[in-house]
């Protein structure tokens, strides 16, 4: 979905909106759209695979995302407004960390403070 929704700024930020890949774009948004609303667990969060529990980077990464979508798409409010709630049950630190419950993705750099 992020790919799409990416690619379908870029259309309407040149004014190409109708073109047909737009459309494919668009059309992709909300077809996956209709996926990940099927994937939210019952706590907001989201799950990186089936047999792991809900992690917080992979459901903020699925906020934003929605997030960004909403100006193309319908996005259910409840849909979000779970997914935030999820967010900020995890964040347990003053500093603003989140407890990490799920597994880290490795691919990419982790920065220690």
């Amino acid at each position: 979905m992020a790919l799409s929704v990416y690619a379908y700024k870029k259309f309407k930020l040149i004014n190409r909106s109708n073109d047909p890949d737009a459309e494919k774009a668009l059309e992709n948004i909300r077809k996956s759209y209709q996926e990940i609303k099927s994937l939210q667990s019952t706590n907001g969060g989201f799950k990186l695979f089936k047999d792991l529990t809900e992690g917080t980077w992979i459901t903020a990464y699925i906020a934003n995302i929605l997030g960004d979508a909403r100006a193309f798409i319908n996005i259910d409010a409840e849909v979000l407004q779970k997914t935030l709630e999820f967010l900020k049950s995890k964040q347990l630190y003053p500093n603003g960390f989140f407890n990490e419950n799920g597994i880290p993705f490795y691919g990419l750099p982790t920065y220690k403070q």
